[in-house]
């Protein structure tokens, strides 16, 4: 069987005291961790049951917090051309934050840092490189489930893992894990409706920083984006 951590012991990252950005159910709130989260490297629980530690997502920018949720799935079409339909943006919002301390035990996944607990070129990093692009979370969070439990019987509590966002590599992606994360972590700077001008402006930005040229929907536009080919 594959493991998940081959070095041990090995450095982990630290999540600094600092402004991070974070796209939300509305409903939900900014500061709400997600119990119920399905998404990648999410420690899911059993079927039916939620998480066994509830997830926030969070990017060092708002282009990378938008592609992330609301922009991963575009298509883009023989122009270059992105939209999003309507009902994609409609009760989602994006929250400026300050984290208010530093969070530690944050495992960094992507390379090269991941060569700090598997080798390169081996079953494990392949695992790891699967886990990060495959878009079958079950494999992710079955490796996010081994690190958690590798790092709980060396008595480290998994703080949350970190990437470079696929879709815009400028940006720095984590999922933080609730407990040690705690709402009042968080300060709030700013909320923004994703439908409104200066959400619309924000996912505009998004799109033509990463190379395309947001158009507006066509009427004929589908409620859902189409799944990349």
């Amino acid at each position: 069987m594959t493991e998940v951590v081959a070095h041990w012991p090995f450095e982990r990252h630290t999540l600094p005291a600092g402004e991070v950005w974070h796209t939300y159910r509305t409903i939900y709130g900014p500061l709400s961790a997600n119990p119920w989260c399905d998404t990648r490297f999410a420690l899911a629980g059993a079927p039916g049951e939620p998480n066994r530690r509830p997830a926030f997502y969070c990017a060092s920018g708002s282009t990378g917090a938008i592609w992330e949720v609301v922009l991963r799935n575009v298509r883009p079409n023989a122009h270059n051309e992105v939209y999003v339909a309507p009902a994609e943006l409609a009760g989602r919002s994006v929250a400026r934050l300050r984290l208010r301390r530093d969070l530690t035990d944050i495992v960094r996944v992507d390379p090269p840092h991941r060569r700090r607990f598997v080798d390169a070129d081996t079953v494990e990093d392949l695992a790891w490189e699967t886990a990060c692009t495959h878009s079958v979370h079950a494999l992710s969070q079955g490796m996010a489930a081994g690190l958690d439990r590798f790092l709980a019987a060396h008595g480290v509590t998994l703080g949350g893992l970190g990437w470079h966002s696929r879709q815009y590599q400028d940006d720095l992606v984590h999922v933080l894990f609730a407990p040690p994360l705690a709402e009042d972590d968080w300060e709030v700077l700013e909320e923004i409706p994703l439908d409104s001008p200066a959400g619309l402006a924000l996912v505009r930005a998004a799109v033509e920083a990463a190379g395309y040229r947001w158009i507006v929907p066509p009427l004929d536009a589908p409620n859902e984006p189409e799944l990349p080919a």
